[in-house]
């Protein structure tokens, strides 16, 4: 039974603490987001339901004196950064002009949104518990990178390459019911990113095959074919957070101490850009790629497969230069969010993109 921590009370926060509440594996449970509001009455709720120490505490998580604070009063086993100053499904998924341009010039000019508070609550943490493990949901196939000029990583990425390999073995299964075949799903393995998700999500194939994740089913890594589009179009799907929590899940039941070995996908491992196949082993990550991929090739897969979410290049110092596709996308709307960005050190981008989503009604 352990302690864990979850930063961001919104509904991926929930739906992961509702997870490991109902295997029974936890005996303190901290739900942390900003003072009353919804985020206290889910945690109200959370409690009502299920016989176990929960807590609610409400701070600044921008304020990282804040955060060291309440983790050295608590003292959790693991940290789950699941916090956002928007979300980005609701953003992304939304009817509206503005959210249509944001999706085409890509991720990466929201990066605004998603960084401050994995920043801030990553300085907290190292100081108050350095050795404490902290899974992050908040862009880690870029965030990891840029936390690391700081030596803040976080230990691992949830999600993203960990929704697709849920959903090509989802596809798997369902192919071997229909076939009338002994359910055995077969390993699988992924290295993508971001970008990739919304394609499998909605079973569209991209135009072009380099747009693709690499998917490897089986010990011996065969090259997937048309499974990992097979699923159902999930783009009006009311609850696409339910993806997000359900695919981070390996990864935060695998960092709990004493927990079996694990092996998954995740997206940011070890502070690299991009999503790589791991072995999770005693809260330590380790690559596991197929034998007929090297990590230079991973690598330099995942670098350019960047560029769809608007990524020309990311500076040693943290600063993202975005694509020239990027920038006519949002030349009409808001220019000044495709100018070279340091989220370490600009905090002016945040209040610019902040009030462009706002206007999404």
């Amino acid at each position: 039974m352990h302690s864990v921590m979850i930063f961001g009370a919104g509904d991926v926060g929930t739906r992961m603490a509702e997870a490991l509440l109902l295997q029974g594996k936890i005996r303190q449970l901290v739900m942390v987001d900003l003072p009353g509001g919804r985020g206290a009455e889910s945690v109200e709720m959370l409690a009502s339901c299920h016989l176990a120490p929960i807590h609610f505490e409400g701070i600044n998580a921008l304020n990282p004196a804040e955060v060291e604070q309440i983790v050295r009063r608590y003292k959790p086993d693991l940290v789950i950064q699941a916090a956002s100053l928007r979300s980005p499904f609701a953003i992304m998924m939304a009817d509206h002009p503005i959210a249509h341009t944001l999706h085409e010039a890509g991720m990466a000019v929201q990066l605004g949104y998603q960084f401050p508070l994995v920043y801030s609550i990553m300085q907290g943490v190292k100081t108050a518990a350095p050795d404490t493990p902290v899974a992050n949901v908040s862009f880690p196939d870029l965030s990891h990178y840029i936390l690391d000029r700081q030596g803040l990583a976080p230990t691992a990425g949830l999600a993203n390459t960990g929704i697709i390999q849920m959903r090509v073995e989802s596809n798997l299964l369902r192919d071997q019911l229909q076939q009338g075949l002994e359910i055995d799903i077969p390993k699988v393995r992924v290295i993508g990113g971001h970008a990739h998700v919304y394609g499998v999500l909605f079973g569209q194939k991209p135009a072009d095959i380099n747009d693709e994740p690499l998917v490897y089913i089986g010990e011996h890594s065969e090259r997937a074919g048309d499974v990992v589009y097979a699923g159902a179009n999930l783009e009006t799907c009311p609850n696409p957070n339910m993806t997000t929590a359900m695919g981070a899940l390996p990864v935060v039941e695998a960092l709990l101490p004493g927990a079996d070995d694990c092996y998954t996908s995740m997206p940011g491992p070890l502070a690299m850009r991009g999503g790589y196949p791991v072995r999770i082993r005693n809260q330590k990550i380790e690559l596991d790629l197929p034998d007929s991929v090297t990590v230079s090739d991973a690598e330099n897969f995942n670098l350019k497969s960047m560029a769809i979410d608007g990524i020309e290049s990311v500076d040693t110092d943290g600063t993202v230069h975005y694509t020239e596709k990027a920038k006519a996308a949002m030349a009409d709307l808001e220019p000044r969010l495709t100018e070279p960005y340091n989220p370490l050190t600009d905090k002016d981008r945040t209040g610019i993109l902040l009030d462009l989503v706002d206007s999404i009604r």
